[in-house]
This record gives structure tokens, sequence and C-alpha cells, in this order.
């Protein structure tokens, strides 16, 4: 039934829920419909799962009003949320961030009425502080965020929260642990699937699995990096050995490509700053790879990461140590052997031309 047909609840009543005090948020302005189909156009200046706080007026405060009375209720946005949420449109993560904490403060008294802005208020700026990089900072949000009300929709990204905090911590170890529950084991991946270079995550929205992707690899490539340097401070020319604990380990480092791709390739357009990030992590591995001089194929790989980047990034350019990377790569000259091989190859198919299919 439309609200304009709806009786309108009487004045005597109405005129109650101003009359107690009552702490809490900025006033934001609804229409309730009640079980009772009568309609009330107020304000609500805090709440809870089972109780909100209703005023008439405006300037005043309200009084307790049952949510078993209320059928439906429609929020108008305030013009403070509306400005925020321009933030966010525009990605302008830093004052989208800022923003969003003095929404969440001044509509801390609907913090825990599901969905509300009071709540949604503290979500966003746990976007804003992600998206911006601020993951230090992103941690201590991620306990406030847990304690608001949102729906099932806002929980996965939240817990997500907690592992990008791990980033800013650096605390690289555990993250490594957390991110690998989302491959799937080998053993369930089925038969017909070609085998990746790494197992393949766990099917979930793809917006998380970008950022799984990108944090796993980070991990990867830190600790890589670590295991690096310690064998190479050990490297010894008399001990063959450490040779090899050096390129075990630089390989370590190179196993983060693997879910950095994944970043730049799944719907980067929905997470851009990591898509540009990733890659340009991938080109640094690349160009401190000593065998990429004498090796094509990563040399080509090298040419297509940076010639994907100044199109889709670079508007034209690439970051400066990586400008190398742009000059297409000349296949390798073969040796006198191969040509010759190539040579016999060849005159073997002029001779017969019409090959097994003619057998």
């Amino acid at each position: 039934m439309k609200l304009s047909k709806f009786n309108v609840i009487p004045a005597a009543i109405v005129a109650s829920f101003s009359l107690a005090l009552s702490a809490g948020a900025a006033p934001v302005k609804v229409t309730l419909q009640t079980t009772t189909e009568d309609v009330i156009t107020g304000w609500v200046t805090k709440g809870n799962a089972t109780t909100l706080w209703v005023s008439t007026n405006e300037q005043a405060p309200g009084a307790p009003m049952p949510r078993t009375r209320i059928a439906n209720i429609v929020w108008e946005d305030p013009d403070d949320w509306k400005e925020g949420m321009k933030y966010w449109t525009r990605r302008d993560y830093v004052k989208g961030a800022d923003a969003f904490a003095k929404l969440a403060k001044e509509y801390e008294g609907l913090a825990q009425v599901e969905d509300s802005i009071g709540a949604k208020a503290k979500y966003y700026q746990g976007e804003c502080l992600r998206r911006s990089g601020k993951y230090a900072e992103l941690l201590d949000v991620y306990d406030e965020v847990r304690r608001v009300s949102l729906s099932d929709a806002y929980k996965q990204q939240i817990a997500l929260f907690n592992f990008w905090g791990h980033v800013g911590k650096k605390m690289w170890k555990p993250l490594k642990l957390i991110t690998d529950r989302f491959e799937i084991p080998e053993s369930e991946v089925p038969s017909h699937t070609v085998p990746p270079t790494t197992q393949p995550l766990k099917k979930i929205d793809a917006g998380l699995m970008i950022q799984v992707a990108y944090m796993r690899g980070i991990a990867t490539e830190m600790l890589g990096r670590e295991e690096h340097k310690e064998a190479v401070a050990a490297l010894d020319p008399q001990v063959p050995e450490t040779q090899v604990a050096v390129d075990q380990a630089w390989a370590h480092v190179k196993e983060s490509m693997n879910d950095y791709a994944r970043v730049f390739t799944l719907t980067y357009m929905s997470e851009r700053r990591l898509a540009q990030e990733a890659m340009e992590r991938s080109m640094a591995i690349l160009k401190e790879d000593p065998s990429i001089k004498d090796n094509y194929q990563m040399q080509l790989e090298a040419y297509a990461l940076a010639s994907f980047y100044k199109d889709l990034f670079g508007k034209g350019a690439v970051p400066a140590e990586f400008t190398a990377f742009l000059t297409e790569p000349k296949p390798p000259e073969s040796t006198s052997e191969e040509a010759e091989e190539e040579e016999e190859t060849e005159e073997e198919a002029e001779e017969d031309p019409a090959g097994d299919a003619a057998a």
C-alpha cells in the first residue's frame, strides 16, 4: 500500500515522541510506516536493533519507539552524507576517509541500526583508508567497524580489513598463512582443468579475489626477499650449495608474479591502484632478475607488461626505471646447428608435401 493512502497518526500521539529526553546522534529525517498503517514523518536521533528514538521536531529530543511497531522506514540522506559520498564517487579516498570519520562520529547514535548511515559511515571510512593505502590505520578501524550493525553484504570486505592491517604492519608470515587458505587444494581441482602455474583461488567475488591475490603476492614477495637477502649474505663461491640457496630464494620472490598477474587481469578496473602497483612490482622483479639479459621470454614478458602499463596507467609512459622495457626485444639468432635442423625440416616438407595425410 502506498504511503499516501495511510492514515495520519493522531497529533496527540505524535507529540509524545518529542517529550522524552534522548542523548545520541545528529537527527536523520525519516518517514515511518507503522504496523497499523499510520505514517510518521520525523527525525531519528539514535537506535538499536529493537528501538528507534523518534522526534517530530528536528530540534527536539526523541522518545523510544519499538521496532516491532515499524513496518517500513525510509531514510533521507542528510546533506553532509551526500558530501561524503561525493568524495567516494570521485575516488578521492584521502578526503573521503576524513569525511566518513566525522560522519561516523556525528551519527554514532545510529551505529547499531542495521545499514544506517551511522553504521555505513564507519564502513566507508575503512574502505577509503584501504583504497588510499593507509593500511596501518585500517587495522584500528577494523576493530571499530566490527562493532557497528551492518548486513551480510558488507561482512566479507570487513573481514579483509584485518588482512590489510597485516600489510600495513608488515606482518608477512601470518598474512601468507591466512591468504593461502583461499587457494583450492590440488585434490579438489577438477581433473579436466588445465593446471595453472599456481593452484586457483576459491570462488569469491572478483573484487575480493583481487585483494586476496595482491596481499598473497606481496607477502610471498617480501618473504622471498628476506630469504634472498640472507642467502646472499651467506654466499660462498667455494660452496656450490650456497648459490643454489640464492637461486631458490629468488625463485620464491618470482612466485609472487603469479598472484600479481591475477590482480591486473581480473577486472582490474574495480581496483585500479592495486592493478597498477601489481604491474610495477612485477616489472621491478623482472628488472632485478639477472637472467633477463639472456632470456628472450622474460624480455617479452617485460615488454608486454610495460606496453600494457603505459596504455592503462602511464598516459603513454612508464616509470623511468622501466623505460627500457618499452623497446621490443629481438629474438635470439639461431645457432648454425639449429639453422641446419630447420633447413632439413623444410627440405623434408618439400619432398613429401602431403605428409601423413597421404599415408
